[in-house]
């Protein structure tokens, strides 16, 4: 378990806080290591993961937050089936839907695959029924056959569609309706239909994932449902040799089988139907007509999940749960902030002025990769509007290439040439992923601050659940297990957000750390900062606590190796001043590793730019050194360039370039050779100033322009 929400203090300052508690003062708060997983998905993504399962695992590694990165198509159902007609094995994606596709891209099957016969049955039938009248369309599938078994064993199909179309959250009431056609049936030869839910914690009390499950099947002795191990059995009576159009409610049997967990946390994930024999008994069935329907989506849906999230926080208050998003148009990006909106993409894509008409299903896109850069730029200046920010998720993908590799150089080439779409944070913190290790995701890392794209960066897992390869426990032990540790008051999402912004985080495997990670540039600018400054010589001062004797603690100055040592004891403090030429860019940060080249936890840097970057520097991170004149503070003030202006023949000016809106800038003159004569606004920008204490103080700053200082 993770132990830094309550870190020991030393004995004078614990006689502090005795000396304030006695006198009833407040204890102010400081910022501490937040434990948080930055990309997970529950059960309104792809994959058996629940909010239960993954809110255990948090709660089990000693994490303080979750924040939940569910798929924004996949919550809106964009594009996705809701009937399958059973005319055929297999069908286009949108036969029979509300929608058309409305390029190539949007094509896909969707289709009932009759699965392996088991050997228990001697003649087995799965066909396509064109004589039988259907229920609608032009035929129906049709089960047939007797198994010796003593046990039931299935004769089955199983539901698939292009990229999960078909998978709904039970939180949105799902309801399947299919039409069946009993020709023979017994007690012991019945049709089925079966679905499987998500992961949740096993009912007999014992620390396994348990995916539940509804079985439903046509029954006529009156019999009530019932629960065996993790499937809920479901009679459903019926009517011999007619067509009998059931309605079968997954949301309200999720809920009554599975009182002790929200079954709303479920998806619709996978389907088969059939028929099930026992003891040589025949049994006979068409299926037709399968819909998929469901009440909530979209922004409904996420409301409802926003309940759900903190239902669970009820269930384990130690683990805060904050909604987040992944825009999975293109790169996927997670959102992070207060206002989560999910994209039309419906809009975007016919006022993007890419699409061609050719009628009904027939239209067409004259330049997929430019209409994807138009999307894909309104998706992230949208979300900038709402005062999120944007990671830009698995550089490399999400399996190994199929032929060759992508080496760092070129993926930082071609990130730069796009500007990361403007993304905020870079995912950096995967052991390997997409056929490359961490020391690839580093050098890119790097390479883009090199290139004037100061990047934070955090370490995630992407895990979703998926029932087979993550056992409880898994989120220890996977091999992507990072997590993000953000300076934060406390683990609310308003506090954590304030920490991202500003970069104040560290990553990597809390099943290896359990410590503090900070790094300082003298005693004004600290780990996420970028600092446009004139030094020559940077001061950096590190501070990292639990650790172990032998790890390798190294410093990296603008990509490389400055500094290597292995530790002796439990911490690691170190000052050392870097020379630097006055005209080069820089940064620092720190990584540790252990023995062996186990990578075990990361910082994020400084950054030390000369002028500017080729961004703007939000005022979360804003800072300047120059000319002896350093930053206090800024609020809401984007940062664009800052200079000493010397003209042959006029006052030496610090100019100061951005936008505001109310914003705030505290300047310390103490190290300057004097205080400004001038002080003006220029361009549209307004405000007021004042000087008190060799601070220089604007406030009410307004506009896009620059605070212009004479001397």
């Amino acid at each position: 378990m993770l132990s830094f929400r309550h870190p020991l203090l030393p004995v004078a300052a614990l006689s502090l806080v005795l000396g304030a508690l006695s006198a009833s003062a407040p204890i102010p708060l400081v910022p501490t290591p937040q434990a948080v997983q930055l990309h997970v998905h529950g059960s309104l993504s792809e994959g058996a993961g629940s909010i239960e399962s993954g809110t255990w695992e948090a709660d089990q590694l000693g994490l303080d937050a979750i924040w939940w990165s569910e798929h924004d198509w996949r919550a809106d159902y964009y594009k996705h089936i809701s009937r399958f007609s059973f005319d055929d094995f297999e069908e286009q994606n949108f036969l029979n839907e509300a929608w058309m596709p409305l390029y190539i891209q949007d094509l896909g099957l969707k289709s009932f695959k009759p699965g392996n016969p088991p050997n228990s049955y001697a003649s087995p039938s799965i066909l396509i029924d064109t004589q039988t009248t259907p229920w609608e369309g032009t035929g129906s599938m049709r089960f047939s056959g007797a198994s010796n078994s003593v046990d039931f064993s299935e004769l089955k199909g199983f539901l698939a569609s292009d990229r999960w179309r078909h998978k709904r959250s039970l939180a949105s009431e799902v309801q399947l309706e299919m039409a069946m056609l009993p020709w023979q049936v017994s007690a012991d030869a019945r049709p089925f239909v079966h679905v499987q839910l998500s992961q949740h914690m096993s009912a007999a009390g014992v620390e396994v994932y348990a995916t539940h499950a509804l079985h439903y099947f046509l029954d006529n002795s009156g019999a009530t449902p019932w629960r065996t191990d993790d499937t809920w059995f479901v009679p459903v009576p019926y009517t011999q040799g007619q067509w009998n159009n059931l309605v079968l409610d997954l949301t309200a049997d999720a809920a009554a089988g599975f009182p002790s967990t929200d079954a709303r946390d479920n998806s619709f994930y996978r389907m088969s139907a059939g028929i099930e024999s026992r003891n040589g008994a025949f049994t006979d069935v068409n299926f037709d007509a399968l819909h998929i329907r469901h009440n909530l989506e979209g922004q409904a849906l996420m409301t409802e999940n926003l309940d759900m999230l903190a239902h669970a926080e009820t269930l384990y208050p130690n683990v805060s749960q904050i909604q987040g998003l992944e825009i999975s148009y293109g790169p996927h990006l997670n959102e992070f902030g207060p206002n989560i909106q999910i994209p039309d993409y419906e809009a975007l894509i016919m006022n993007s002025g890419f699409v061609v008409s050719g009628g009904p299903g027939k239209n067409w896109v004259r330049d997929p990769e430019a209409m994807r850069d138009v999307i894909i730029a309104q998706l992230v200046q949208d979300a900038h509007d709402r005062g999120s920010l944007l990671s830009f998720n698995h550089m490399f993908g999400t399996t190994p290439p199929r032929r060759g590799s992508v080496t760092p150089e070129r993926m930082a080439r071609y990130l730069a040439e796009i500007d990361l779409y403007g993304a905020d944070l870079l995912e950096v913190g995967y052991r390997e992923r997409g056929g490359q290790k961490i020391i690839d995701f580093l050098d890119v890392w790097d390479e883009l601050a090199i290139l004037g794209i100061p990047l934070i960066a955090d370490g995630i897992s992407d895990t979703h659940g998926d029932e087979d390869s993550n056992p409880v426990g898994h989120w220890g032990t996977r091999t992507n297990n990072f997590i993000s540790w953000i300076w934060s008051l406390d683990s609310s999402q308003a506090s954590l957000f304030e920490g991202l912004k500003a970069g104040r985080l560290f990553f990597g495997d809390p099943t290896l750390f359990d410590g503090t990670v900070d790094i300082k540039l003298g005693n004004d600018f600290e780990m996420g900062q970028i600092v446009v400054n004139d030094l020559t010589t940077h001061d950096i001062s590190i501070s990292i606590t639990g650790l172990n004797s032998g790890d390798i603690v190294r410093i990296i100055q603008s990509g490389d190796v400055v500094f290597q040592n292995a530790v002796t004891g439990t911490s690691f403090l170190h000052n050392q001043a870097f020379a630097v030429p006055k005209t080069e860019d820089s940064f620092y940060r720190v990584e540790v590793w252990e023995p062996g080249g186990i990578a075990k936890v990361f910082s994020n840097p400084i950054w030390l730019p000369r002028l500017s970057t080729k961004r703007a520097i939000r005022a979360e991170q804003a800072g300047i050194h120059l000319d002896g004149i350093v930053s206090k503070e800024f609020e809401n003030f984007q940062m664009t360039k800052a200079r000493i202006s010397r003209p042959p023949n006029g006052s030496d000016k610090l100019l100061l370039y951005g936008e505001a809106q109310n914003g705030r800038v505290v300047l310390d003159f103490n190290s300057a050779p004097s205080l400004p004569a001038q002080v003006s606004f220029r361009g549209s920008m307004t405000g007021s100033w004042s000087i008190q204490n060799n601070l220089l103080t604007f406030e009410n700053i307004n506009g896009d322009g620059w605070l212009e200082m004479r001397f």
